[in-house]
C-alpha cells in the first residue's frame, strides 16, 4: 500500500489539505483524518493501479473506532510535526500535518500516511484538471486513484 500511497502521494496530499480546509483551519488535522478503502485488484500490473479505490470518507477523532488508539494516531501526527519543526530541514517551519488513512479492506490492513505541509503549501490550489473540480473530492480522488492518473504539480510530503 506504501509503494501505491507514494505513487499518488502529491495528489492525495493536495486532496487531503483541500478537504480539510486547513488553509481556513491548520488545526482540522489533529482533529479529522481521511480515510481511503482500497481493494487489491486481480493480477495487478503497475503499482500506481495495483488497488482499486471503493470509497474515501472524513472521520472525526471519534468516528475513527477506538477512542484511545484514534488519540494516539493523532499524537503521533503532532509529534511527528513537532520533529519537524525542529529539524529545520524543508519543513522546519511546518504549520501543521493531517492523516491520510489507507485501508485496505481484503486483508483488514491499514497503513497511515501522515502528510506535512508548510504555510506555502495550504494556500496552493489544485492544479489537477477535469477529472478533479474540488468540489466533489471524493469522486475526483477515486478517479485519479482507479485511472492509475498521478500528478506532480504540488509539494505535499509524506
Amino acid at each position: 500500500m506504501r509503494a501505491f500511497a507514494n505513487k499518488h502521494s502529491t495528489m492525495i496530499g493536495t486532496i487531503a489539505l483541500d478537504v480539510l480546509d486547513v488553509d481556513s483551519n491548520p488545526e482540522q488535522g489533529f482533529q479529522d483524518a481521511i480515510v481511503i478503502r482500497l481493494r487489491l485488484r486481480p493480477e495487478p500490473t503497475l503499482v500506481e493501479t495495483m488497488f482499486e479505490a471503493t470509497d474515501a470518507s472524513v472521520y472525526s477523532i471519534d468516528g475513527l473506532g477506538d477512542r484511545e488508539r484514534s488519540q494516539e494516531i493523532f499524537d503521533h501526527l503532532r509529534a511527528n510535526v513537532e520533529c519537524h519543526r525542529r529539524s529545520g530541514k524543508r519543513y522546519g517551519k511546518a504549520a501543521c500535518g493531517v492523516h491520510v488513512i489507507l485501508r485496505n479492506t481484503d486483508f483488514n490492513l491499514i497503513d497511515i500516511i501522515p502528510v506535512i505541509f508548510s504555510e506555502n503549501h495550504i494556500h496552493l490550489p489544485p492544479r489537477f484538471g477535469p477529472e478533479y473540480t474540488g468540489s466533489d473530492w471524493k469522486e475526483g480522488l477515486l478517479t485519479f486513484l482507479n485511472g492509475g492518473i498521478i500528478r506532480e504539480e504540488q509539494v505535499p510530503t509524506f
